[in-house]
């Protein structure tokens, strides 16, 4: 390779930079995380209750199908199921039986 050709190749600036002068910053195109609010990091006790929920949905076979709907295997449907989802801040969502009838 010519100097005259690495000269060029080091000189050279994407045309996106030609249009803006270069003490400006081209301006974002895409939300930044300024402003956004932050999430407090969960208490040990909140982590415990979260893994129980977790522990007890996973042993009674629930599934997240698409939708997303919750999937709780037929006659499996109890008051501690039904806490569990809310721990996990997923009673929003409409439960549904595996066998295809509707739990809630």
């Amino acid at each position: 390779m010519s100097r005259s050709n690495i000269r060029y190749w080091l000189e050279w600036r994407p045309s996106i930079f030609g249009e803006s002068p270069k003490t400006e910053l081209p301006k974002p195109t895409k939300p930044t995380l300024e402003g956004s609010k932050t999430v407090p990091m969960p208490t040990e006790a909140e982590l415990d209750a979260i893994d129980r929920a977790m522990e007890l949905l996973n042993n009674c076979g629930a599934r997240i199908l698409p939708g997303p709907v919750l999937g709780i295997p037929s006659g499996r449907l109890t008051a501690e199921i039904r806490a569990a989802v809310a721990t996990l801040g997923m009673a929003d969502l409409p439960l549904v039986s595996l066998a295809g009838e509707v739990a809630a």
